[in-house]
């Protein structure tokens, strides 16, 4: 774009183009000229209404259309020229607006920075409970799963003392009994062996039962961390390895006895 300097002298070099041509014409009219006053004093004449003759009239004519002509081409120019200072101006008001734009945005990212900056800090403290509130949760989890395990392998110990008592006995046993007494004692180990599969079910049952409830818990006390995404993971270190705070532990397996732990001898 042009400078404003630079327009004017265009416009200047333009005007004085077209005042030359408009000289030049008028110059090849061929006017006649008014006579310069003379010292002398002349005599009064009287006044006479002269008619204008033809050619003066065209001459007269010419004139005026090359005055109407310099008119128009002033007053075009001049348009052409508040057009540019107009254009000008307008694009300085449009720099002006985009530059102050940018400095708002600016100004306003700014604040936005320092306001979340000054609410983090403000939140320090509530999330400190929070944290504090969690670990608290996480230690009894953590101890009622102790207790579980604990629960588990005394169960384990007290069957593997009932087989190994059921064996013993067994071997005391003589080695031929009537069929009315082995009948008698297959039916009844079977009744102890259905007895004790019934009771390893229950248990099993209320472990999956205990063990939702313990997800569900879980999952109430996380909801707010996942939420808020500010929390740090907490390891929770228990004997299946290592467990964070945002992973669900994995179900505990409940063995199950079937008919083969139980070690028994048919004699017919």
């Amino acid at each position: 774009m042009d400078e404003p300097g630079d327009a004017l002298s265009a416009y200047e070099a333009k005007r004085r183009r077209r005042v030359e041509e408009n000289q030049r014409m008028l110059q090849s009219l061929n006017l006649p000229t008014m006579s310069r006053p003379s010292a002398r004093p002349q005599p009064v004449k009287a006044s006479v209404k002269l008619e204008p003759t033809r050619r003066s009239s065209r001459q007269e004519k010419r004139r005026l259309r090359a005055e109407k002509e310099e008119r128009e081409s002033r007053l075009k120019d001049e348009q052409e020229m508040n057009k540019i200072i107009e254009k000008e101006e307008r694009e300085r008001k449009e720099k002006e607006k985009k530059k102050l734009l940018r400095e708002f945005k600016r100004k306003r990212q700014q604040d936005l920075k320092e306001k979340k900056l000054l609410e983090k800090k403000q939140k320090m403290s509530e999330q400190e409970f929070k944290r504090e509130e969690h670990e608290k949760a996480r230690k009894k989890l953590l101890k009622e799963r102790e207790r579980n395990e604990i629960r588990l392998l005394e169960e384990k110990e007290q069957k593997r003392q009932l087989q190994q008592l059921r064996r013993q006995q067994q071997l005391r046993e003589p080695e031929e009994l009537p069929p009315e007494k082995v009948a008698e004692r297959n039916a009844d180990i079977q009744r102890l062996i259905q007895e004790e599969l019934d009771k390893q079910a229950r248990l099993a049952k209320e472990q999956k039962r205990r063990e939702q409830e313990r997800q569900t818990a879980i999952a109430q006390l996380e909801a707010p961390r996942l939420e808020q995404g500010s929390y740090s993971q907490i390891s929770v270190t228990g004997e299946g390895g290592t467990q964070t705070t945002g992973e669900t532990p994995s179900e505990e397996k409940t063995e199950v006895p079937s008919g083969g732990d139980f070690a028994f001898e048919f004699m017919l």
